[in-house]
């Protein structure tokens, strides 16, 4: 599940906001960090580090990951990244564990496609928390894949107008299974509050 959203140049204070919109979620979400790791890992956000320590002018990746516990089809650990993708945005993925190769060592259920409703569900309720403009839930896939951009991240290709919203239904596929557009981002008809695409 992944989400892209809008990041100001107030990196301490956007994580926070997104930590707070997770933790809302309390029935389905819960974070499995310490509060000083929590800390440390945030502080780790906010401040990055650069592609080659050696070079000051080197790419500064902004990224976290937190671990969760989620109540979604069972009991299942799950991990919230987040990384700045460009100056003003950053996805938010939540991925959970769930496979059938990880789901039984960790004494948790696979995740099968009968349950994709639930994490389909689970968006578009986060979508009600952050007013995200895009977002979409897959298997080992994120929201980097509605862009039209193959650059490496954080790069000034990541900007919304680089989502081609009249032909992402194309991009759906076995990995891809949904995609919620936020229809006032983009200018779409305004009775709806969100487009929803499904596989």
């Amino acid at each position: 599940m992944s989400f892209v959203l809008p990041m100001g140049e107030e990196k301490d204070a956007f994580i926070r906001s997104v930590l707070v919109g997770i933790v809302e979620r309390g029935v389905v979400f819960q974070l499995a960090v310490e509060p000083a790791q929590l800390e440390k890992l945030i502080c780790e956000f906010v401040v990055g580090y650069l592609d080659d320590e050696a070079d000051p002018n080197s790419t500064l990746y902004n990224t976290i990951q937190v671990p969760l516990h989620a109540e979604i089809c069972g009991k299942r650990r799950a991990v919230l990244h987040v990384s700045r993708i460009s100056r003003r945005l950053a996805v938010v993925d939540v991925w959970f564990y769930g496979s059938e190769l990880d789901a039984t060592e960790a004494g948790m259920k696979a995740i099968r496609d009968q349950d994709e409703r639930s994490f389909k569900d689970l968006l578009v309720e986060l979508h009600d928390t952050f007013r995200f403009p895009v977002g979409s839930v897959g298997y080992e896939m994120n929201s980097l894949e509605l862009f039209d951009s193959e650059d490496t991240w954080p790069s000034e290709s990541y900007v919304l107008s680089n989502i081609p919203v009249s032909v992402l239904s194309k991009k759906l596929n076995g990995s891809l299974i949904m995609i919620l557009v936020d229809t006032k981002t983009f200018d779409l008809d305004g009775s709806v509050e969100r487009l929803i695409l499904e596989q």
